[in-house]
């Protein structure tokens, strides 16, 4: 794929919309950008619904459902959107330039280019730069508002995780992975028993069509409320623990091509399609060490400001002053500024994927640039790696952090499902 294709496809797959004015929805003229839905105070445009259908055509490699069924799941998709935007903004979460700019830099980056070459190269394919700039802004701003709402939120039980060991060590779980694909259809809060045995009997009707040869991929876009409804519902890669709780008792029975029957959870039918299976083997884990310094930018000190004030404690430290004392003195990590900024041995998936991908870059000793989290500005230096056997204890804490991160996709989809019934929409189509 060209450089120009793959920041096309990034952009598809986002929620890139571009801007647009609303108009006197009286003149024929201007009924290309004229209201199409209305949520809470905001609003959905025909252009922005427009844009985004012809980014999915154009860079979709699943098969579409007929283009009706499509654009109903895309504005849905515009709505919860605008719905979480919204509730970002009464929780008063944004994102700076400069933690934009890294951000822009980073995508460049993948993409073989420099910042500065970005804007010439999305142009090529009849993007905008400013327009594309603020779209990512809001992604990265939806991002913080997930953290905050649901992934923070998580908490995992010591029973929970003794169970889940006992299912780890007798193999119904162990390190097998499954490729998965995913069919929601939600059910509104409130429902009445209607409503239910509705859902449920349109859910068993998908089904049937599944067993009997419809795509899979097609009804995800078509039916699908799930998170990844317009990727034709593909989870990806899940490891045993990582697969969602209503199938994690039926392991030893998912083999490729199974398609379950619908299974009722209180955020809707679900519908999963094993693709295939891959694993068991005993595994290696890469243990890093490492330490850093954190400048969390506040009421009092800009985000600008607090990373400028990191990029001097950087310098200072490649001038030749001790790590250990600037973070005892600086650092805004309580847990680990006494330490010097030592966080210890851990091990992949340890940290949020901002921090623990630079990390990973890192040659032993080398000091990593300025980088951006949901936690402020950090600094790294890595300080050793080892290969590690899965011992037990080793697998209880990758157990809790797989447990944690089931947990916490299940609750940003019922989360999400819940924002969408709060908020008030009105559909203009």
């Amino acid at each position: 794929m060209t450089k120009t294709g793959r920041i096309a496809t990034a952009i598809a797959l986002g929620l890139f919309s571009g801007q647009a004015v609303a108009q006197d929805e009286s003149d024929p003229a201007t009924m290309i950008d004229r209201i199409v839905a209305i949520v809470n105070d905001g609003i959905v445009l025909q252009t922005e619904l427009d844009t985004r259908v012809q980014a999915i055509k154009k860079s979709a490699d699943v098969l579409l459902p007929p283009e009706d069924e499509l654009r109903e799941q895309i504005l849905d998709s515009l709505i919860v959107r605008q719905a979480q935007l919204q509730l970002a903004e009464r929780r008063q979460i944004a994102v700076s330039d400069a933690e934009l700019n890294q951000a822009l830099a980073g995508i460049a980056d993948r993409n073989n280019l420099t910042l500065e070459q970005l804007p010439a190269t999305l142009a090529e394919d009849g993007i905008d730069y400013n327009d594309y700039r603020e779209e990512i802004r809001f992604d990265m701003v939806i991002d913080k508002l997930i953290q905050v709402e649901v992934y923070a939120r998580v908490r995992v039980s010591e029973r929970e995780i003794e169970h889940a060991m006992e299912d780890f060590n007798q193999g119904r779980a162990g390190n097998r992975e499954y490729d998965i694909s995913h069919i929601l259809f939600s059910i509104p809060a409130g429902a009445t028993r209607a409503e239910i045995v509705e859902t449920r009997d349109t859910a068993f009707e998908v089904y049937t069509r599944l067993i009997n040869d419809a795509e899979f991929t097609q009804m995800a876009v078509a039916y699908s409320s799930g998170l990844h409804a317009l990727e034709g519902g593909r989870l990806g890669w899940l490891r045993g623990l990582e697969v969602p709780t209503l199938l994690s008792h039926e392991l030893s029975k998912l083999e490729p091509d199974h398609v379950t029957e619908p299974l009722q959870s209180a955020s809707g039918f679900h519908i999963f399609k094993i693709n295939d299976v891959r694993g068991g083997e005993q595994i290696l884990v890469t243990e890093t060490s490492c330490r850093h310094i954190l400048i969390t930018p506040s009421a009092v000190l800009a985000p600008d400001a607090a990373k400028e004030r990191l990029e001097g404690i950087r310098q200072r430290i490649a001038a030749g002053e001790d790590f250990a004392e600037l973070a005892h003195e600086f650092s805004d990590d309580p847990g680990s500024a006494s330490d010097g900024g030592d966080l210890g041995w851990r091990r992949p998936g340890a940290f949020v994927p901002q921090f623990e991908d630079p990390m990973a870059e890192l040659e032993i000793g080398e000091l990593s640039e300025v980088i951006t989290t949901p936690f402020g500005y950090h600094i790294i230096e890595v300080l050793g790696r080892r290969d590690v056997d899965s011992a037990e204890d080793i697998q209880r804490e990758r157990v809790a952090q797989l447990l944690r991160q089931r947990k916490a996709q299940e609750n940003a989809q019922l989360w999400l499902l819940r924002l969408r019934d709060d908020a008030y929409v009105e559909i203009r189509l």
